[in-house]
């Protein structure tokens, strides 16, 4: 090497006088190579080297972003005491998301209480060479598959995300509507009662009684 220069960021040029022949009088060969100050200097950077000794070299570094790949994993836990109640989706759909853009999406389906998915080759970088924060998010494939659980998304890219459905049912109501039909002349013969009790059964021998009553004879029992 007859010279290392150190050049700043603003492409200033350096003329330099150096032996062209050696003692035997052949021309020295005599070439330009540049390299880093920092290993990562040039990582996003594609060098070329043109010219030659008599016309001068010219150094082009050209922006350009390596096609590097990471995998992304993705863990899927039930928190449903082994689908006791038989809620749980046989298959659930996973995005991996760049902020709001949806990169991949795929079809997770699995045995037992942990279900795993590997996003495999992906870009590490986006287009101006910044590492790409991906995220994961969940989506039923079919409409309510996931409507008795909870869903919580713990962890990152680097390591692994952790994507939690914990079974919960849902504190929805309903309303039953009942309408009472008095055929009795208009209680000609006046012995309708004041009141009466509407009993709301289900399977599991537990119900619900109302005395709400109205004058047009409709009466609403919400449960």
């Amino acid at each position: 090497m007859l010279q290392e220069i150190q050049q700043m960021k603003n492409g200033t040029k350096y003329l330099k006088m150096y032996q062209k022949y050696d003692k035997n009088g052949d021309p020295i060969p005599i070439y330009v190579e540049e390299k880093p100050n920092s290993p990562d200097d040039f990582k996003f950077y594609k060098i070329t080297v043109t010219g030659d000794i008599d016309k001068g070299y010219k150094v082009t570094n050209k922006f350009e972003v390596p096609d590097e790949k990471i995998t992304v994993k993705v863990k899927k836990v039930w928190e449903d005491n082994n689908n006791r109640a038989n809620k749980r989706p046989t298959a659930i759909k996973v995005q991996l998301k760049n902020n709001a853009a949806i990169v991949r999406e795929e079809r997770v389906t699995g045995s037992g209480n942990e279900w795993t998915y590997t996003f495999e080759n992906v870009a590490k970088y986006n287009g101006y060479g910044d590492v790409i924060n991906y995220t994961v998010e969940e989506i039923e494939e079919q409409t309510e598959d996931l409507k008795f659980y909870e869903k919580k998304i713990t962890g990152d890219k680097d390591s692994e995300y952790v994507i939690t459905n914990k079974f919960k049912v849902p504190d929805e109501k309903i309303e039953i509507n009942v309408n009472k039909t008095w055929e009795d002349n208009n209680n000609a013969a006046n012995k309708r009662p004041q009141s009466i009790k509407y009993i709301l059964k289900r399977w599991s021998n537990r119900r619900r009684t109302s005395s709400k009553w109205k004058q047009n004879n409709r009466c609403k029992l919400v449960i």
